[in-house]
């Protein structure tokens, strides 16, 4: 046994080492004989004059001692050395080493590093072999394969029927019911949904050719008991036609709950390269797992009636709903009403002094329909809510926001922007007529209104507060910001660019292209949004009256107006820094001669400029 107090005790001296400039980590070890550990090896690992590590071994075990933090352990000299290494200070520290450790050679530092990696790994193994041992233990208490009254239900009740028809001829379609097996005419369109006619089951229309792509992944979740545990089976199951009408079934996770503490004893998850994977304290997984549940079993594992509330065919995370059935009474009025993701949610809304619809998610009880029609959760109840604070929250108008993905905080966000007075459901009509995201209509918006109030227009004319072209009336008002900021600009400019034009070809240009020089800050923005390129942002307006780089725009002769390709150009190296023509050429393609135009007129730049220092000669 180590006497840890003893072992820091012991004085082994502070050595001198003539390489500290060199190395970082300096050792020094002896054999030292304690009155109640007995005879060990203790190495001291130094750093900058004082003791970095301690480590003392009996030859079998070992223990350490990180003086900086003060604290005991098991760490191997090179980790705490994050991959470095400590030399010794003299021969007699793996000498005393070698011969303590039986070792016929090897310095101390790294006859310490093998002791303590081969302990730690031991240790590591051990504790493996232990959670597997136990994870199996824990998986055996489950039934090796599901039963098949479990395997007639997920047919019956998980899993869409299928009627396969056949191709149209003269006499039209024949449908075969999957379930019943019978034949029909039908008209119906393929992936259509209805009942099949002869034993009126849900069905999916689908074309006997396509059969082999019919693939469907459902979860389920089945429940058994033991003295102990509750325990929790998630089988993912897939449906398929390919080579026949098949099923496959793969356990996804396995868990326990302690009867006693109500706690998650036990997650064993599926990992699809190594089989199951011990997951210690993490149930997390497995409260989110919303599945089909099977309803035999579930109220002798959770100990209650649950499965009262149960509905076939819905989808449910049948922990939060035990949890919520004993926090929260209303839970059981959710279910019973169809209200499945609400009973699921409840638990958002702190519903402890509520007794109603609106008691608990402020909602009329006027729209139950609705909220029972589409299984509503959270953010749909919430939608809701914030609508009805202005309006009446019909179906039509519920749900061409979720078709917009305009949820609470998003109409919220809107109500802010637009008129104080306007209706959420004037703003969605609004948004839902104009092109983009909400988010692009809602910024362009608030930048529109912005600029208005800048230019001073007064929204008082119905066509200026709801334009019929949102991003059209944007760009004009944008268009003359930029006109009146760019008007003390274009000044600078002008006057800066005088020098640099005066030493270029005034005109330049061939039989296909001419090259156009810009004139003003505002043809830089008015090229790249022609070219839908960057040359229009100040970044290249300064390189450009700097001296930086030279920008100019080639077009094609007979349309000298209208943006084609753009070029910036090195006219002191006579090279071309880049030329890109529309979306940066969209496709890999320049439009054929601009690159070679482009370089006729940097020579061109070249022998004006000879000439202009002959003149000057």
């Amino acid at each position: 046994m180590f006497y840890k107090a003893e072992i820091l005790e012991v004085d082994l001296g502070t050595p001198v080492c003539d390489d500290t400039e060199v190395y970082r980590y300096y050792g020094f070890g002896r054999i030292v004989n304690l009155q109640k550990t007995g005879r060990v090896y203790i190495y001291d690992i130094f750093r900058n004059g004082a003791i970095y590590m301690r480590y003392c071994s009996d030859g079998r075990r070992y223990i350490s001692y990180d003086a900086r933090e003060g604290v005991w352990g098991h760490s191997t000299p090179r980790w705490k050395l994050v991959w470095d290494r400590a030399y010794s200070c003299d021969t007699e520290t793996d000498i005393e080493a070698r011969e303590y450790f039986h070792k016929s050679s090897g310095t101390a530092f790294d006859i310490i590093e093998s002791l303590a990696y081969s302990n730690n790994r031991n240790k590591q193994i051990k504790a493996e072999n232990a959670a597997v041992s136990k994870m199996n233990r824990c998986i055996e208490m489950f039934p090796d394969a599901l039963s098949d009254d479990i395997k007639e239900w997920v047919n019956r009740v998980v899993f869409d029927n299928y009627i396969f028809m056949s191709n149209k001829g003269k006499g039209g379609r024949t449908g075969v019911c999957e379930a019943c097996g019978k034949k029909f005419k039908t008209d119906e369109k393929h992936k259509s949904r209805g009942q099949c006619p002869k034993c009126g089951r849900e069905s999916v229309y689908w074309l006997e050719r396509y059969k082999d792509t019919v693939k469907e992944k459902k979860r389920i979740n089945v429940f058994y008991r033991t003295r102990d545990y509750s325990l929790f089976r998630w089988v993912d199951v897939i449906k398929t036609f390919a080579g026949g009408k098949k099923y496959a079934y793969d356990d996804y996770w396995y868990s326990g709950i302690c009867h006693d503490n109500h706690k998650c004893n036990f997650a064993y998850g599926q990992h699809h390269n190594y089989g199951y994977l011990v997951k210690k304290e993490w149930p997390t997984p497995t409260y989110r797992a919303d599945s089909y549940v099977y309803k035999p079993g579930l109220d002798e594992a959770l100990g209650g009636e649950y499965a009262k509330y149960i509905v076939d065919g819905y989808r449910y995370n049948v922990l939060t709903l035990k949890s919520n059935l004993t926090l929260y009474p209303q839970t059981e009025y959710l279910i019973k009403g169809g209200l499945i993701e609400l009973a699921h949610d409840i638990r958002y809304y702190r519903p402890e002094n509520g007794t109603s619809i609106e008691g608990i998610f402020g909602i009329d009880k006027k729209y139950l329909p609705l909220l029972r029609k589409y299984n509503c959760g959270k953010s749909d109840a919430d939608l809701i809510a914030e609508i009805s604070k202005y309006e009446y929250a019909s179906e039509e108008l519920f749900l061409t926001c979720k078709g917009k993905n305009i949820y609470r905080s998003t109409l919220a966000a809107l109500k802010e922007i637009f008129p104080e007075k306007a209706t959420p459901g004037k703003i969605v009509r609004y948004v839902c007529k104009q092109k983009g995201t909400v988010e692009h209509i809602k910024s362009t918006y608030r930048d529109y209104i912005a600029m208005a109030k800048e230019l001073k227009i007064e929204l008082t004319k119905k066509y200026d507060i709801w334009p019929k072209d949102l991003q059209a009336e944007h760009d004009r008002l944008a268009e003359k910001i930029n006109l009146k900021r760019n008007k003390k600009k274009n000044a600078e400019f002008k006057r800066k660019i005088k020098g640099i034009y005066a030493t270029i070809p005034g005109e330049f240009g061939d039989e296909k292209f001419v090259m156009i020089l810009p004139k003003a800050v505002d043809d830089f923005s008015r090229e790249g949004q022609n070219l839908k390129i960057c040359v229009g942002g100040e970044y290249y307006v300064s390189k450009h009256i700097n001296g930086n780089s030279f920008i100019c725009f080639i077009r094609k002769a007979e349309e000298p107006e209208k943006s084609f390709v753009c070029c910036e150009l090195d006219l002191t190296a006579g090279k071309i820094i880049q030329i890109h023509g529309y979306k940066n050429d969209v496709g890999g393609k320049l439009p054929a001669g601009t690159r070679a135009f482009a370089e006729k007129y940097l020579k061109a730049v070249k022998e004006y400029r000879k000439e202009l220092k002959g003149e000057a000669i």
